[in-house]
């Protein structure tokens, strides 16, 4: 047998290894991977905990044939404090709670953080989450050391539903280099110097006070790169063709 160090690390986010079979049942799960956001925190994260000795994590595997194959779990779940109705976007977290709680080698969540269609700070989150997603938090808090959350509303609301081992670590992506942020990323530039700029915004959410008109005129103003976080028409014109609608291309241009 294999010593446990030289084994892999599973990766828990990206899907499953045999993909999406392209059928209207499943046009929702698999639009919600194409989101360019996750997978830049993802993959930094994991070439940080793991270099290139990781694999993405097959749905299919039960705990014991992870416990026999991998050397260590590492979650990269994002929105998963998720109250109605986010809770129910087919995250199988039963499953998930389960699949945990059977784990005999380390595991560790390093990015938690909050489903919800409103930005600001809402003192009733916590009461408002349903007991599958309580018992979900509470395993993966209980097989953790530390749970990493995006930041401190995350990390309160796990503390108000009596979690204690959680630390704000902010978006994993920070950590591409190292313990030292780039110095891009810490020094300013002057406006003049800059050549080109990369935005990875979206309003998938449709909110009223979004700016992203305001992103778009600036980016074709000074020729700017613009990275669309999460865009289904784009799922939707690859892979379902037969699904677009006017309100595809209205909801985005209103």
């Amino acid at each position: 047998m294999a010593n446990i160090n030289d084994r892999p690390t599973l990766i828990g986010y990206l899907p499953p290894l045999g993909g999406f079979q392209k059928t209207k049942d499943n046009y929702q799960l698999h639009s919600s991977y194409i989101n360019i956001g996750d997978i830049c925190y993802t993959y930094p994260a994991s070439l940080i905990t793991s270099g290139t000795n990781f694999l993405p994590w097959d749905f299919f595997l039960s705990a014991e044939e992870v416990n026999e194959r991998f050397s260590r779990v590492i979650f990269f779940l994002p929105c998963r404090i998720s109250a109605p109705p986010y809770d129910e976007d087919g995250f199988p977290f039963e499953l998930v709670t389960q699949f945990i709680s059977k784990l005999t080698i380390p595991f560790v969540s390093i990015s938690e953080s909050i489903q919800s269609s409103d930005y600001e700070y809402a003192s009733d989150f916590a009461s408002r989450l349903r007991p599958n997603v309580i018992r979900y938090l509470h395993t993966v808090a209980d097989h953790s050391n530390i749970v990493g959350t995006r930041g401190e509303y995350s990390a309160d609301i796990l503390r108000k539903i009596g979690i204690s081992n959680v630390e704000p670590i902010g978006c994993p992506s920070l950590y591409i280099n190292g313990p030292s942020l780039h110095p891009n990323l810490t020094s300013k530039k002057p406006f003049n110097e800059v050549e080109h700029v990369s935005v990875c915004y979206s309003n998938y959410q449709n909110l009223s006070h979004s700016k992203i008109k305001d992103v778009l005129k600036l980016a074709c103003k000074n020729g700017y790169h613009y990275v669309e976080q999460s865009f289904n028409l784009i799922v939707k014109a690859l892979y379902y063709p037969e699904m677009i609608d006017a309100k595809d291309v209205l909801s985005r241009t209103r």
